[in-house]
C-alpha cells in the first residue's frame, strides 16, 4: 500500500485529466456556437505557458495548482476542435489512412522522450540534484 505522500502525484494527474475532460465535454458542446478559430486561437495561448508563469510568480502551491487545473480544462477544448477540422479537411475515402498516419507519428517518438532528456541533461550539464539539503554550518 502506497502511502499518502506517494499517492500524491497520481491524485494531481488525476486532476488534471479530470479537468481536461471537463474541457473536451464543453468544447464538444459549445464547439457549433463558438467561432472555431479564435476559439483555438484563445485556448491554445491560455493553455500552454500560464502554469510556467505562474510557477515564476507564485510562492503558494494552491495557486499555481489551481492556474494549472484551468489552463487543463482551456486544453480540452482544443481537441474537439482538432477532431472536427480533421474530419472536414480530409476526405471521406482517406480517412483511415490519414488519420492512422497522423497518430502513428504522433506515437511514435514517444520512446525518444526519455533518453532525449536524458541526453540534453547531459549536455548542459546539469547535475542531479540531491534534495533540498542544507550546508553545513561553518566552524
Amino acid at each position: 500500500m502506497l502511502s499518502r505522500a506517494a499517492r500524491r502525484p497520481v491524485q494531481l494527474t488525476r486532476a488534471g485529466t479530470g479537468c481536461a475532460l471537463i474541457g473536451v465535454a464543453d468544447g464538444a458542446w459549445l464547439g457549433p456556437r463558438l467561432p472555431r478559430w479564435a476559439t483555438y486561437a484563445i485556448c491554445a495561448l491560455l493553455s500552454g505557458a500560464p502554469p510556467f508563469f505562474a510557477l515564476a510568480a507564485f510562492t503558494s502551491l494552491p495557486v499555481v495548482l489551481t492556474i494549472a487545473l484551468l489552463c487543463d480544462a482551456v486544453g480540452g477544448v482544443l481537441n474537439p476542435i482538432l477532431g472536427a477540422v480533421q474530419f472536414e479537411r480530409i476526405p471521406p475515402r482517406l480517412h483511415t489512412r490519414v488519420l492512422g498516419a497522423l497518430t502513428a507519428s504522433a506515437w511514435i517518438g514517444i520512446p525518444f522522450g526519455s533518453p532525449g532528456g536524458h541526453g540534453t541533461r547531459r549536455l548542459v550539464r546539469v547535475r542531479r540534484s540531491g534534495g533540498c539539503r542544507t550546508p553545513p554550518a561553518p566552524g
